[in-house]
């Protein structure tokens, strides 16, 4: 039996991903994808959750021409989508100290994702880049306050 999933995704012409299962929390996978320019990035969305049946809720952090790219899809396939800024959850993800530059929050949800992924993760890689660090604590944050972004998934 598959799991159902949340989405986070840390969106940008490269985009972090990472998947955690809606009913035990667990962190399922997570990887990052250079598209390169914005106009593979929106051919790729439409295929990539097409190519994710599982996915029944997508936490982006973005917004504008990119994240646009990531709603038209979703909402075609009827998965709801919640957009976010980085504001938002860092302020509950990371000390104050690091938050005050975007290169220190970067280095610091690094350290943090990875302390997650030794903790939680089905899988380990040794690479992690910051736009998936960021994925990861997008999917944590959204977890936690599931039942106020994605009330349509409570039960």
């Amino acid at each position: 039996m598959t799991a159902n999933t949340l989405l986070a995704i840390d969106a940008g012409i490269t985009c972090g991903f990472a998947f955690f299962c809606l009913d035990s929390h667990q962190l399922l996978r997570y990887r990052s994808h250079n598209y390169g320019n914005l106009v593979r990035l929106r051919r790729a969305a439409t295929a990539f959750l097409a190519d994710e049946p599982t996915v029944r809720a997508i936490i982006l952090e973005g917004g504008g021409t990119i994240a646009d790219v990531w709603v038209k899809p979703a909402r075609h396939r009827t998965i709801p989508i919640q957009l976010i800024s980085a504001e938002q959850w860092r302020v509950d993800a990371l000390l104050p100290r690091d938050q005050r530059r975007g290169y220190i929050a970067k280095k610091a949800a690094i350290v943090s994702a990875r302390n997650q992924i030794n903790d939680h993760a089905t899988k380990r890689t040794k690479a992690l880049r910051d736009d998936t660090a960021e994925a990861i604590l997008v999917g944590e944050w959204a977890l936690e306050r599931i039942a106020e972004l994605f009330p349509e998934l409570v039960v």
